[in-house]
Parts: structure tokens; C-alpha cells; sequence
């Protein structure tokens, strides 16, 4: 399987993106004209869509089982290569305990009210979105490193 993936990988996920693409395409197009004749308040119980996100989440389950599946193949055969990847997921997870903890859990905003989030969830938001700031601030400080690093060398 994996020599298949190196050789024909890039391939396969084009082809099934394309076909993903034009079934999409296909029953989007061969209804919008009866999905703008629809007033705005009924646009949000239309079918139209529904093979665009099906296909967006199949796509997702996909490419999630097969990052745990290879890297887990990965961690077996190499586990001291595998050691910083994993001493890295324990660092996001450490900070995301930690941004989870110390979360207050607020929901009196309106937006929270509309759509119902209860305080674990408002926790779990704000966790996510701050683990995701401070990992893309790491990011931007490591490229500026190594640029500055580069230009010095």
C-alpha cells in the first residue's frame, strides 16, 4: 500500500477531488435556478449543497485516518525519529489543557445565545482559537528566525 501511495498518492486524491468537484458542480448548477427563486428565509433548508459538504467531510475523515494511521506506522518503525513529533503533540495538548483550564466559559454573548453554546463549549472555542494563535505566532517567529538567520550566513 505504501509504495502504491509514493507512486500513484498524488493521482489518486487529484482524481478523487475531481470527481468530488464535478458531482458538486453538477447538482449545484442543475438547481440554482430554482434555489434563487427561493426567498432568503427557506435558503438554509435547501438540499442544493449537501453533496459539496458530504464530500468536504469524506475528504476530512479520509485525510484524518490516514495522518493517525501512517503516523502511528511511522512511530513503530522509527520511534526514536518519532520522538520530537511526539514530544510535540504533548506540548499542544499541555497548552491546550492549559487554555482550556484557565477559560472562563462566559456565554452571555448574543451570538452564544443564538446558537446555544453552553459554557464547556464556550471553554472548548477558546482553547481552540488560542492554541491556534499561539501556534501560528510560533510560526511567524521561526520563518522571521530562520530568514534572519539565512541573511547572516
Amino acid at each position: 500500500m505504501y509504495n502504491f501511495l509514493t507512486k500513484y498518492g498524488q493521482l489518486v486524491s487529484l482524481l478523487i477531488a475531481v470527481v468530488l468537484i464535478v458531482a458538486f458542480y453538477l447538482t449545484a448548477s442543475g438547481g440554482m435556478e430554482e434555489f434563487n427563486m427561493l426567498p432568503k428565509s427557506d435558503w438554509y433548508s435547501t438540499k442544493i449543497f449537501n453533496i459539496g459538504l458530504v464530500g468536504a467531510i469524506f475528504l476530512l475523515v479520509v485525510a484524518l485516518a490516514a495522518w493517525v494511521i501512517f503516523s502511528l506506522v511511522n512511530i513503530i518503525r522509527n520511534p526514536k525519529g518519532s520522538l520530537l513529533s511526539l514530544v510535540s503533540f504533548v506540548g499542544l495538548a499541555v497548552l491546550f489543557f492549559i487554555f482550556y483550564s484557565t477559560a472562563n466559559g462566559d456565554v452571555s454573548a448574543p451570538l452564544y445565545e443564538k446558537f446555544g453554546v453552553t459554557s464547556s463549549q464556550s471553554k472548548l472555542i477558546s482553547a481552540g482559537l488560542n492554541t491556534t494563535l499561539v501556534t501560528l505566532a510560533g510560526a511567524v517567529l521561526a520563518f522571521f528566525g530562520s530568514e534572519v538567520r539565512n541573511f547572516f550566513r
